[in-house]
């Protein structure tokens, strides 16, 4: 009765984690930026002055937009709040498929791995799983959403920048859990914890090297790569963790399991924009962008001089 209490209670935990890790960032970043760019003014709808450069050489003269130009301008607003609509449809349609679908997936591996392993070994790795969790929301300055809203969301050289401030986050949470791994051991007097929590720490280590492809893809509401990206992801790293769990019969299955998924994640996620290759670069002025709007994020913009133009 305690271990089917356990099994349950394991898989609620894990349920809860992923519903909020999935809708914490990329949904409502998402929505954001559709509400960001619904708000934006329509240039064609502008009354300002506009240069006259007709072929009899009346250069210099200005006009305003009659009537009719202004009435023009209404069907082409309505189209495009309709065509916002339709993305913000077919967005949420696929979150709601991948989220289901991944569920689907996580509740039949739990199915097939209670069978495998003891409780005791969940019950570990949600520990650890709970550790790592803490320090990369407590590390999270939303690098993210300052890419997607920056105005150089295009410029391959801030990019890259960005994706090297990701690694390097990736590489310090790596050291945070090498760190804590000691003290966490004490306190739940759990020697193995000494070797896993650092292990696991090899996730955020890996994950920093996730190609910006997927800012891109989110910015632009594309997420049906991003869907097929990730479920993909989690199938083939749940083969590999149920193979290595009927081989190992320990917790040391789902570490590794946990690690080959982001690996694969990682590796792929190169592909998901054809020509599009992360590169170690830095440009003074895009961080100085991002680590400002890093501190806006965070509610401590207003100590920050703004040193970029």
């Amino acid at each position: 009765m305690a271990s089917v209490s356990a099994t349950k209670t394991v898989q609620i935990t894990q349920a809860f984690s992923c519903t909020c890790n999935y809708w914490s960032r990329p949904g409502i970043e998402q929505f954001r930026t559709i509400r960001h760019a619904a708000a934006r003014p329509n240039p064609k709808g502008s009354q300002e002055p506009t240069q006259d450069s007709s072929p009899t050489g009346g250069e210099g003269v200005t006009s305003k937009p009659g009537p009719e130009a202004v009435a023009s301008d209404e069907p082409q607003t309505g189209l495009g709040r309709s065509s916002l609509k339709r993305i913000a449809l077919h967005g949420s349609a696929w979150t709601i498929l991948g989220f289901g679908t991944a569920q689907a997936c996580r509740l039949a591996g739990n199915l097939v791995l209670t069978r495998l392993l003891a409780p005791e070994a969940f019950g570990i790795m949600v520990l650890v799983e709970m550790v790592i969790a803490g320090i990369q929301m407590f590390s999270d300055f939303g690098l993210e959403a300052g890419v997607v809203r920056n105005r150089r969301n295009n410029d391959p050289q801030f990019l890259n920048t960005a994706w090297t401030l990701q690694v390097m986050r990736g590489a310090g949470l790596f050291l945070i859990t090498c760190i804590a791994a000691i003290p966490i051991a004490e306190i739940y007097q759990a020697p193995i914890l000494m070797q896993l929590v650092p292990f696991a720490g090899l996730s955020a280590l890996i994950a920093g090297f996730t190609s910006t492809s997927v800012f891109l893809l989110r910015r632009d509401v594309n997420l049906k790569p991003l869907v097929i990206w990730e479920i993909s992801s989690q199938v083939v790293s749940l083969l590999c963790m149920i193979a290595l769990a009927w081989y190992l019969r320990s917790v040391w299955a789902l570490a590794i399991g946990g690690v080959i998924r982001v690996a694969i994640a990682v590796t792929t996620s190169q592909r998901l924009i054809s020509g599009r290759k992360s590169r170690f670069a830095w440009d003074r002025t895009a961080a100085l962008e991002l680590v400002h709007w890093q501190m806006d994020f965070l509610g401590y913009g207003h100590n920050i001089p703004d040193s970029v133009g």
